[in-house]
């Protein structure tokens, strides 16, 4: 089972950049994420990709939930913003409180 290592709330994906050779129309979902704000959860694999890290941010809102969760990547933390680098995606969130 995963872990969290760390849970910032009231946090956003302010960017991401398409780093892969997809296509827009089969990459462009992750943008609908801009601006969404929500609970982000930095974890780490335990199975799968044994202590690679991602990110798993859930939101709600009045009518909907829903959630974001990246592959594995590289992550910069620098003041309130976190970066994570995957395969395919950069994505860049701003981080809430702790």
């Amino acid at each position: 089972m995963p872990r969290i290592i760390k849970e910032y709330y009231n946090s956003y994906l302010k960017e991401v950049e398409n780093l892969s050779e997809k296509d827009d129309l089969t990459w462009n979902w992750r943008r609908d994420f801009i601006g969404v704000n929500g609970i982000l959860n930095l974890m780490e694999s335990t199975e799968k990709h044994p202590g690679k890290q991602y990110v798993y941010m859930n939101y709600s809102s009045f009518d909907q939930y829903g959630y974001l969760r990246t592959s594995c990547g590289e992550i910069d933390i620098t003041g309130d913003q976190l970066t994570i680098v995957t395969k395919n995606s950069k994505y860049v969130f701003h981080l809430g409180t702790k």
